[in-house]
């Protein structure tokens, strides 16, 4: 190494060191925090998989009927929530009952349950099935003009 090259490099490591000593050392030290946050929302969907039908009936040979109807809820898991089925459009009041009617006013009472219509939801991949099961009494339809009889009921959802 050359003596001016020496003497540049000497110059150099001076200065630099003159720097790091000038510089004054840290006092303190300031410290922040933030978090960070998701909401997952609870909610609940429900979907009914087809009527509640009791096919054709015989009055002749009348028999006591039975049909059901599955309805799937679907919710955030851990959510709570309840399956409510109103009297139906052609609840009879006097009588206190459901009854599915004719065009022309004829009536045919049934009557209407609900299996695992309240619960603890598993999550969206698992839904719920809540059953309806509906009956009638061979008495009840046995003298009946012939048609189509019906009703429409309406399913709620609360959580």
């Amino acid at each position: 190494m050359s003596p001016s090259t020496a003497r540049s490099l000497r110059s150099f490591l001076v200065v630099l060191a003159s720097a790091s000593a000038a510089a004054p050392p840290l006092a303190q030290e300031q410290l922040a925090t933030f978090e960070v946050t998701a909401v997952v929302v609870p909610r609940c969907r429900i979907d009914s998989s087809g009527d509640v039908s009791f096919g054709a009936l015989d009055p002749g040979r009348a028999t006591d009927g039975a049909a059901f109807g599955l309805v799937r809820v679907a919710c955030t898991r851990g959510t709570t929530y309840r399956v409510l089925v109103d009297n139906g459009r052609a609840f009879d009041p006097r009588r206190g009952m459901r009854t599915m009617r004719r065009f022309s006013g004829e009536a045919l009472p049934y009557e209407l349950s609900t299996q695992g219509d309240r619960g603890i939801a598993s999550g969206w991949q698992r839904p719920a099935e809540v059953r309806l099961d509906a009956r009638i009494r061979a008495r009840d339809y046995a003298d009946l003009p012939g048609g189509t009889y019906e009703d429409i009921l309406r399913i709620s959802l609360e959580y």
